[in-house]
């Protein structure tokens, strides 16, 4: 699956599950919609007890602050669903919330959340078109004008296109022992390989055998940095291979991909750091 961000894409691993939190900001804050879900709430078995279940959380810890102003059916990704629209009395402005449920399984739910000012009139058709575009597959007709079509770990989804993507993204293996990040950064927000290791350390890990050597593909040159992590637990000793790419193109800093595993899962870790690095390329016309 081919993720876009900005003017760069990449593909996400295959086998690998994405557990990427999709969230899409205007500038300012005043416009949010995000895509995810999970596993049904204890006791939940059907929509309707998806729709109550949220409800009871929103009164609970938001009483004094939220309505919800109804609820309405409609279909994500050929699914039944349900919407219910709350206000809310923010700080700086009411907000309008629509949040859209289905269940995919009978264990788990899809949600699509729209936030926006309630005095934005426009806002509502935006939401309704983002549900209505949700997809389990690539639609094979574009985006219509003002949308971008963006993967969200389980959807295609059209998004509006002045709703920034996120900047980082998780995959975790099938046995969730290998974790893979691609972040993108600008020069103004690159953590340096110093605070990486800093944020890598703060349960007590040694860090050893560190190395650090020239990575290029294509489009990007940087340096790839690694290092093993060791720590005890329970008297047996944990011990991690942490690979970095800080990855820049015309020489400012474009994205770092790195990946965290068992030692001995190393050349498997190393194997999938290159696939990443060598997938990263320009988005033609962008």
């Amino acid at each position: 699956m081919r993720i876009h961000v900005g003017n760069l894409g990449f593909e996400s691993p295959p086998g690998f599950r994405d557990v990427t939190g999709y969230s899409f900001k205007a500038p300012g804050g005043d416009e949010l919609c995000e895509v995810g879900g999970g596993p049904l709430p204890v006791g939940v078995r059907d929509l309707d007890g998806l729709v109550a279940d949220r409800r009871s959380d929103l009164e609970d810890g938001m009483r004094d602050s939220a309505i919800v102003e109804g609820t309405s059916q409609t279909v994500l990704a050929g699914l039944p669903a349900k919407t219910l629209t709350i206000g809310i009395l923010a700080e700086r402005a009411r907000v309008r919330e629509r949040w859209t449920l289905a269940l995919d399984t009978r264990e788990t739910y899809l949600q699509i959340s729209y936030s926006s000012r309630a005095d934005d009139d426009a806002a509502g058709a935006r939401a309704r078109h983002v549900v209505a575009s949700a997809s389990f597959s690539l639609p094979a007709t574009p985006a219509p004008e003002g949308y971008v079509r963006r993967w969200t770990g389980k959807l295609w989804v059209d998004i509006p296109s002045h709703l920034a993507p996120p900047r980082s993204y998780q995959f975790v293996s099938a046995d969730e022992k290998t974790r893979l990040d691609v972040a993108f950064v600008t020069a103004a927000n690159e953590p340096s390989i110093e605070l990486e290791i800093e944020q890598d350390t703060t349960l007590g890990e040694e860090v050893r055998e560190q190395s650090s050597t020239a990575v290029a593909s294509p489009e990007l040159t940087g340096t790839l940095y690694g290092y093993h992590l060791t720590r005890t637990e329970d008297e047996i000793l944990i011990d991690e291979l942490v690979q970095r790419a800080h990855l820049r193109r015309d020489g400012a800093p474009v994205a770092h991909v790195s990946g965290r595993a068992p030692s001995i899962d190393a050349p498997a870790l190393e194997a999938e750091i290159r696939a990443l690095i060598d997938s990263l390329s320009r988005i033609e016309g962008a």
